[in-house]
């Protein structure tokens, strides 16, 4: 079941897959084990992405054949309109068009699907393109009538066209990348991801290299009061003289006798 519900549902499931991944390995191995390993582990995910990216250009050429088919159907699409309009002034106009109504029925009904099954042509299919054939060789047209001669040759040519037309649509269907591919493919994406597992780094908010704290403004308010304290304590002012007081007097006697020299 392909459909593009199922497709973003896988992407999805692989997306939490690989993030659960990463939950486990950090939760069982610390990053600081994983960092001493940083430098050959970012050279050797490094070179199998270089290889795994150039497989990755090889499996899109595969994937160009697809929107060939879309070309190729737009195209087959715009000569059934052709050819539709061509049989109007033609004797076979009416079973033509009836032909050309089966035959493209028969393409979105049968023929799609078994071309996304993988089966390719529809014999349903190939039975109304041998239909419109058969009614175009067996017209009998107007002896002289040059409308009629010159619509004919065109309808022929156009039919041409519808013929090629499904024939390339078909081949472009059946391109698809073989079961080896698909393994490798598979297993590149796995070995990417499980290679970003071993690249060690810090937990989030948590700033690399060596971390130094910052202090509050408050703390170094009060480092620079006890620095000053200190100092005071280390280098006491001189005794401050007052005129007239023997307090004072006696306190600037005992700090000159302090100072001086023995």
């Amino acid at each position: 079941m392909d459909t593009p519900l199922v497709r973003d549902l896988v992407v999805l499931a692989a997306a939490l897959v690989a993030g659960a991944g990463v939950f486990i390995v950090r939760s069982l191995v610390p990053p600081e084990r994983l960092r001493e390993n940083n430098e050959f582990t970012g050279f050797t995910y490094a070179f199998v992405g270089l290889v795994y990216g150039v497989y990755l250009a090889f499996t899109v050429v595969i994937w160009q054949h697809f929107d060939e088919a879309q070309t190729i159907v737009s195209r087959e699409a715009v000569i059934l309109a052709q050819l539709w309009r061509d049989v109007e002034p033609l004797p076979i106009r009416d079973p033509m068009r009836q032909e050309i109504y089966d035959y493209t029925k028969s393409v979105i009904e049968d023929e799609f699907p078994n071309m996304a099954a993988g089966r390719g042509a529809h014999p349903r299919t190939s039975a109304a393109v041998a239909a419109m054939w058969q009614t175009l060789q067996t017209a009998r047209l107007t002896p002289g009538d040059p409308t009629q001669a010159a619509f004919f040759a065109e309808a022929v040519r156009q039919m041409n066209g519808v013929t090629e037309s499904r024939r390339g649509r078909l081949l472009s269907g059946e391109a698809t990348l073989p079961p080896p591919m698909w393994f490798l493919l598979i297993a590149g994406g796995t070995g990417m991801v499980a290679f970003a597992y071993l690249i060690g780094t810090p937990p989030m908010g948590a700033g690399g290299g060596d971390h130094v704290p910052r202090r509050h403004p408050g703390l170094r308010h009060r480092h620079h009061r006890r620095h000053g304290q200190s100092v005071r304590r280390r280098h006491p002012r001189p005794a401050r003289f007052v005129p007239g007081h023997p307090e004072g007097l006696r306190g600037a006697a005992q700090e000159v006798t302090r100072r001086s020299p023995a």
